[in-house]
């Protein structure tokens, strides 16, 4: 399946987050493509695979209140509130694999530059849409980064879906 949390876990641990090849200092396009979905700061936002992001970070500096984090890696998660210190608490942070977890409410903005090429596996790709479809509000916005057909096939040692 390749996303599996215990090679997330160890990716992590052996590299840190700051040296995996997705990690940014300033997640510029997704903060600009929220922004741009959802202007209003009260909007509820999901990042999922955001674990080790600074997006939800930036999305606090910026105002936004209504902040949830999502992603497999627990270690991932623990690092982002880490670096945020105090406005950890500002946010909402589920260890949760996005193939199957109900997150018992819906979000105008769900945000994903890390989680979707992994689903290689056409049943993997069904479950992930599967909870979208019950999480993302009417007139909500979906953000998706993924590569290209001309990208990589490969990432983090796991292939992806272009």
């Amino acid at each position: 399946m390749g996303i599996e949390r215990a090679h997330w876990e160890a990716t992590y641990a052996r590299k840190g987050p700051g040296r995996v090849s997705w990690y940014q200092v300033l997640p510029r396009r997704s903060l600009e493509s929220i922004q741009r979905a959802s202007p209003d700061k009260w909007a509820a936002i999901i990042d999922i695979g955001g674990g080790a992001s600074h997006l939800a970070g930036e999305l606090v500096r910026l105002g936004y209140t209504d902040l949830t984090v999502a992603d497999i890696s627990a270690g991932a998660l623990e690092y982002a509130k880490a670096v945020l210190g105090r406005d950890a608490g500002l946010i909402e942070w589920v260890q949760a694999d996005v193939r199957s977890h109900d997150f018992g409410r819906t979000f105008a903005v769900w945000h994903d530059r890390a989680v979707f090429h992994f689903m290689v596996d056409p049943e993997d790709r069904r479950r992930y849409i599967a909870t979208l479809k019950r999480t993302l509000a009417a007139n909500g916005h979906l953000v998706v980064s993924t590569f290209g057909p001309n990208g990589p096939a490969r990432c983090s040692g796991l292939p992806v879906q272009r």
